[in-house]
């Protein structure tokens, strides 16, 4: 389109920015205060010095397997000009993010819902591949407002004094797990003053066990207090070794939270979380898969020696990476004695870089082969980047 111009929104264009944002999502209001605190950026584009398309953007330091922590960028209410809609501006901003994002972000990442929306399919034809998915578990109204013993209910300053012992124990249960923020130092603080409680307003609740001043588990609960949807959300529930007798409890305490006040629970978590038996026994309801975590590595090469080089060890051969869109050089010895090549698609390179695939699976199946090499080479680079469940908590919806 002549005239359009794509970059990196500047502090004189943060009220132009925020206003279109708002007319977008007018139920969903938000201040240039929540911007300012949350350190919003954002892909902008701009026609005729007006502001007509907008990504805003959060740097947040995100665990994708443990040990490995990336910075991501996650993308939240893309909006564009109404009459200049499906003409190319949104993959337009993604191409500008991409650009300015180097050097200072290592992926894209996003939260979407409904596979069969234009939402999703926006993302999806911008190179933003699935990486988890979450559902939701239902439950009606509880009968009883009734508070196990040794399950105490507080509020969130409560939160905010516990954060370390909600660090051991968060870690306790999804230590082996990533695709979450990670968990430390002031957290939860951040979390829970986060701009989408300016947009729907929370009360929250904090349902945890102390024994012998041991935090053993505990739940964070959100209440809408405008445009109610009838339900107590759990945000985040850990144990300690995630332990379900404990989760039992907690749970239970959680129940008295909704049934108080004559609402219903619920819980997002993806399949692998190790509560989701638990609330399957309980009587929740489960729907069908929702909430998508999508993404994308904005420099392969510069990710791969960031995060998983140190972790290879492959001697005088060389790791090569063939893809229908382009060669990848990832390791490249002081002496080359072979080259190891993997060939695969795209998605799927980045989903392996991401921690979100089985290689050695996808190499039992045929989906990607290898040649150049030895068998054990293969096995080594396998094990190198192993496949890592990924977890969700509502808490961290943006």
């Amino acid at each position: 389109m002549e005239g359009l111009e794509y970059r990196e929104m500047q502090p004189e264009d943060v009220f132009s920015a925020l206003a279109l944002r708002n007319e977008v999502f007018s139920e969903a209001l938000v201040s240039q205060e929540d911007w300012e605190r949350d350190g919003m950026l954002a892909s902008i584009a701009v026609l005729e010095g007006e502001v007509v398309g907008a990504i805003p953007l959060i740097l947040r330091e995100t665990t994708i397997a443990p040990g490995v922590t990336i910075t991501a960028a996650f993308e939240n209410s893309v909006g564009t000009r109404e009459e200049l809609r499906s003409q190319g501006i949104g993959r337009g901003m993604i191409a500008e993010a991409r650009q300015f994002l180097a050097g200072r972000a290592d992926a894209l990442l996003v939260y979407r819902g409904d596979e069969q929306s234009d939402g999703y399919r926006f993302y999806a034809t911008t190179d933003h591949y699935d990486l988890a998915y979450s559902r939701h578990y239902r439950y009606g109204s509880p009968e009883t407002s009734y508070l196990p013993p040794g399950v105490t209910l507080a509020g969130k300053e409560s939160i905010f004094l516990n954060f370390e012992r909600l660090e051991a124990i968060f870690n306790s249960t999804y230590g082996r797990f990533g695709g979450f923020p990670a968990r430390r130092g002031e957290y939860w603080q951040r979390a829970l003053a986060s701009s989408i409680y300016t947009e729907f307003p929370t009360e929250f609740s904090f349902v945890h066990i102390i024994q012998s001043d041991e935090l053993l588990g505990y739940a964070i609960c959100g209440v809408r207090t405008t445009r109610h949807n009838g339900m107590a959300d759990v945000l985040e529930m850990a144990t300690l070794g995630a332990d379900l007798s404990i989760a039992q409890r907690v749970l239970t305490g959680v129940a008295s939270v909704a049934g108080e006040r004559k609402l219903g629970v619920d819980i997002q978590v993806t399949d692998a979380d190790p509560f989701a038996p638990l609330f399957q026994s309980n009587g929740y309801l489960a729907d069908p898969r929702g909430t998508i975590i999508m993404g994308q590595v904005i420099d392969v090469s510069e990710f791969f020696a960031k995060h998983w080089a140190p972790r290879f060890d492959l001697h005088n051969t060389a790791l090569t990476v063939s893809t229908p869109q382009e060669e990848y050089l990832l390791i490249e010895p002081e002496t080359r004695q072979t080259t190891l090549n993997l060939e695969m698609k795209e998605e799927t390179l980045h989903r392996w870089l991401l921690g979100r695939l089985d290689l050695r699976a996808r190499l039992s199946d045929g989906s990607v082969t290898a040649y150049g090499a030895n068998s054990q080479m293969v096995e080594r680079v396998c094990d190198a980047i192993p496949f890592t469940p990924w977890a969700y908590h509502f808490i961290d919806w943006i």
